[in-house]
This record gives structure tokens, sequence and C-alpha cells, in this order.
């Protein structure tokens, strides 16, 4: 069984935030942080995590017979402002969605998205849809005095209507303890970024590589490849490594890291560059806290109705 994704909205925050407020008050440059992470600027918001769903919602197509085949809404976030009721919950309602669909919140930092699709795809029968969904403020997390973070995070979200296949999809997904990437309730974020760019370098590259062993796939047969967005460094040493690098997409010279929403957001910038056409295989990979990593592939299949 597989997954098609069939629309996809994304959230930007309103605030551009250029390499240049960095250097007004930090020991750092627009060179050192282009060299170091390949960001440009990141976005920042002043909005709720209510009122980001609310724009989401607002901008996924949904048919009124598509949303009565949603079964599933799930919600990765690592920055909520909202303990209860879920950001998932506040979707269901917004949504006007029937009371038989599970609704839930996940916190797999960087991976939550690719972690939706695969227990999507574990939890639908064929035909029923799902919602995925990636939504974070990272600005209110981050210590925007430490030279090492500031520099990193940006704000934003990405919601993705998805509808189970009789495609064979197959998935991997693993954890490694580890406090390389840590946040307590009420602090600031922690990272060895060191540690982190040795971890991700690690392990992308030959679970891909698992990935397309298991699916009996080529990376030929792959038409479109999303990593999380975490260093640009990171994206163009595995496209050194897989070969193929006209299939990646980043967009994290314009949008920094965004952990969750990383994914989402990339396919909805490239929903609306109309870089997709149906039937297209995209390759997913999420990986950062925890530490986890999640991949699969997915088809692009755009809502007509």
């Amino acid at each position: 069984m597989g997954l098609k994704i069939i629309d996809v909205a994304g959230f930007q925050g309103e605030k551009t935030i250029s390499n240049s407020y960095f250097e007004s008050y930090l020991d750092t440059s627009d060179e050192w942080i282009r060299q170091r992470t390949g960001i440009q600027t990141r976005k920042f918001t002043d909005l709720s995590m209510e009122e980001i769903v609310d724009d989401l919602v607002k901008n996924i197509n949904i048919s009124k017979d598509k949303k009565k085949k949603i079964k599933l809404v799930i919600t990765g976030t690592l920055s909520s402002d909202i303990l209860m009721p879920t950001l998932s919950a506040i979707v269901h309602e917004k949504l006007n969605l029937d009371r038989e669909v599970m609704s839930f919140d996940m916190n797999m930092a960087c991976s939550s998205f690719v972690a939706s699709i695969i227990l999507a795809e574990k939890f639908l029968e064929p035909g029923q849809l799902a919602l995925c969904i990636g939504i974070e403020k990272l600005s209110k997390v981050t210590d925007l005095n430490d030279r090492s973070t500031a520099i990193l995070f940006g704000d934003g979200g990405g919601i993705c209507l998805v509808e189970k296949t009789e495609d064979f999809q197959p998935s991997i997904y693993g954890t490694i303890k580890s406090n390389d990437l840590y946040l307590k309730a009420n602090e600031k974020m922690k990272m060895n970024g060191r540690q982190v760019f040795k971890f991700a370098t690690s392990i992308i590259y030959p679970e891909i590589k698992k990935l397309l062993d298991l699916s009996k796939r080529s990376f030929d047969s792959i038409d479109h490849v999303v990593l999380h967005q975490a260093n640009l460094r990171i994206i163009d040493y595995i496209k050194k490594k897989t070969g193929h690098e006209d299939k990646y997409f980043t967009n994290i010279e314009e949008f920094g890291n965004t952990s969750s929403a990383s994914i989402p957001l990339s396919l909805y910038q490239m929903k609306e560059e109309c870089l997709l056409k149906n039937g297209q295989s995209i390759l997913i990979f999420g990986f950062g806290g925890g530490l986890t990593y999640c991949s699969t592939i997915v088809k692009w299949g755009l809502n007509e109705n």
C-alpha cells in the first residue's frame, strides 16, 4: 500500500530576517552564515499557532466529498504554545470533520512530518484520506543571543492532504538517543551542530540506499528528493553521494531550518512553482531531534475536485 499527496498548502512568516540582522549584534557575518549553513534569510511570525492553523486550513483544497473520507489528522510540532486542545483537534474543528476521526499531535522534531506520512499509510484503508501537518514557531524557542543557533531557525507551516492507494510504499525509520539537540520546557533550544552534522551525513545516504532496495527501485526512478532543510552543506553532501543533483529541492536559503515544517513547506513551494506532475514519485527524508530519522516515497496526484 502507499500514499498519494493530493494537495498541499504552506504558511510563511510575515517577517523576513536577513543575515545582516544578526551581524548588527552578534560576532558573525553574512559570509560566515552562508558558507556554513547556506541560509540567507528566514521568516519569523507574530501570529499564534491557532492563527497559523487557520491560515493553512483556509488554503488547503478539500471538497465536500473528500472531507467525508478524512479519517486521520496528525500535526508535528515541537514549539506549540497550546497543550490542549491539540493543534490537530483545532484543525478538526475548523474543518468540521466527522467525529470519528483520530486527531493528535506528535513531536519527533524535524522527523515529525515524514513520521506522520508513514503513520497515515499504516492507519488508512485504500481510498481514505488524512491530513499530515508540520507547524513551527522556532523563533520563540531559539536563543537569539547564541551565535551557534540564532542564525539557523525560522517559523513556518505546511499541510498535506494524502490518500491511501494500492501502491507499494516502503519506509525506514530509527532512533539514536542523544542530547545533541535539546529543549526543556520554558527554556531555549541547545544544539551540538558538529555532532548533528556527523549524524546526518552518516545516516542519510545508507538509509536512502536501504529504502530504494526495499522498494526494488533505482534512484533513476525517483523524480524528486526533499530532505529536511537543516543545512545546505548536509544536502550538498548527500547530492554528491547519490548523484542526480537536479532531483533535490532546497529552500533553506530562504526559510532556514523550520523543523517539522520544512518538508511540507518545500512541497508547497514545488507545487506553486509547477515542479510537480501527477504520478511523479517524491522521496522525503526527515532527520533531527531524538536523534531520529524517517524516510519514505510518496506520489504526487493533484486534487482535481
